[in-house]
């Protein structure tokens, strides 16, 4: 009896020994597969791991090519983003109009009754959001408090948009973007404004300057908020659109003089941080290449892989490109060279250098800083007659050529 009770013992005990044995290797097993076994840097970087992308980028709007001297030519061959329209497909009507009157939308949505084009809105049906269609301008103070204290159409929910936000307006395909958002049922510009002077404030600020974005051609740049008047464009989450923007990076909030201040109650993007969050890391080193997490995106990682070029070259050199063991590089549109940067840093594309990309000097030309990407599933940087700093990679890897480092990247 002795006997049977002690192999009794001595097997429930082997038993146990095996299952925890077995659990201790899958739980190594588990800890490598989801990261553990990493190199994780600054919480933006990791060697080896790729994830599923959280963010579609839609298309740029692009649909035309060009030769070197600006005459349009056939897309076929040209690997240019006209050829390519990589992203999400742009739904069809990209904006409805809703009639407002003082106290809310028109019962009759047939016509506007009150007749004030002012009072309506305009939902972007691609994002989601929903936009005034009436602006005022002045310092980024004004426009913020403006923005947050508005009450329009039955809704006080409205805010200054982040830089993502009022990016994702812009058609790549029209000289101006202005004008052409004029006749998508916005009735915000007056036939006789002058498209030169339409920058819009966002909400996304990096210490003195708040960034802006310049509706007649696209153009990001960053501005002082206590001496320069902008205009302001009030934004509004309305509901799911077909694709999400993603947040701008930007987590912290400035006061007057660049001085960093608590958050809370400032409207800024680092306050609301609207948007998908980045995955962490945002960024998988393999070899030569590095993953985006966020867009799925595969870049070069050496920043620099053909020394100075002019944009046709780049062009040429990036879709013959063989890397990492793939040859279907191209060159990134602005939308996948956007999603690279990161507002929160005081120099948005320098803020890559030390995470994962090995960046090449800026090339200065017409007084513009002019970086070049190589990815593998790009769009097209449609910058013909200017030098380039070498085909590089920000975060290497659409697959594609992406841009050097300058003070801030020119969108178009």
């Amino acid at each position: 009896m002795r006997c049977n009770i002690s192999y009794k013992s001595a097997s429930e005990a082997m038993t146990k020994k095996i299952i925890l044995i077995i659990t201790y290797l899958l739980g190594i097993l588990f800890f490598i597969g989801c990261g553990g076994g990493g190199n994780a840097l600054d919480g933006g970087e990791e060697t080896g791991r790729a994830f599923a992308n959280t963010v579609q980028l839609p298309r740029t709007g692009q649909t035309k090519c060009y030769d070197t001297a600006g005459g349009e030519i056939n897309c076929a061959g040209t690997g240019q983003d006209g050829e390519i329209q990589a992203g999400v497909v742009w739904p069809l009507p990209r904006f409805v109009v809703t009639y407002c009157n003082v106290s809310g939308p028109c019962s009759d949505q047939s016509s506007d009754c009150d007749g004030n084009a002012s009072t309506d809105v305009v939902t972007d049906n691609l994002t989601g959001l929903m936009w005034t269609n009436g602006n005022g301008g002045g310092p980024w103070d004004f426009a913020v408090d403006y923005a947050n204290n508005l009450t329009l159409c039955g809704y006080s929910d409205w805010r200054l948009p982040n830089v993502n936000e009022l990016e994702s307006l812009v058609n790549a395909n029209e000289p101006n973007s202005a004008a052409w958002l004029n006749v998508q049922g916005f009735t915000i510009w007056p036939s006789d404004e002058d498209f030169d002077i339409l920058h819009f404030w966002s909400s996304t600020v990096n210490g003195g300057g708040a960034w802006i974005i310049g509706m007649q051609n696209g153009h990001v740049s960053i501005l002082g908020r206590g001496h320069y008047p902008s205009l302001v464009w009030p934004v509004r989450s309305e509901k799911v659109g077909i694709i999400q923007l993603p947040q701008t990076g930007q987590t912290k909030c400035y006061g007057g003089y660049g001085v960093e201040i608590a958050c809370a109650g400032t409207g800024q993007d680092g306050e609301i941080q609207v948007g998908v969050a980045w995955p962490n890391p945002k960024f998988a080193v393999s070899g030569d290449c590095v993953t985006d997490n966020l867009t799925g995106l595969m870049w070069s990682r050496n920043a620099n892989l053909a020394g100075y070029m002019n944009w046709n070259a780049a062009l040429n050199y990036a879709n013959n490109l063989t890397l990492c063991g793939y040859s279907d590089w191209r060159l990134p549109n602005r939308k996948e060279l956007r999603s690279l940067i990161n507002y929160g840093q005081s120099r948005p594309p320098h803020g890559l250098i030390p995470r994962v990309l090995q960046m090449c000097s800026p090339a200065t030309t017409t007084g513009r800083l002019l970086p070049m990407l190589s990815i593998r599933t790009a769009w097209a940087w449609e910058r013909r007659g200017s030098s380039i700093c070498g085909v590089a990679t920000w975060t290497t890897a659409i697959r594609t050529t992406a841009p050097t480092y300058g003070q801030y990247v020119q969108d178009k």
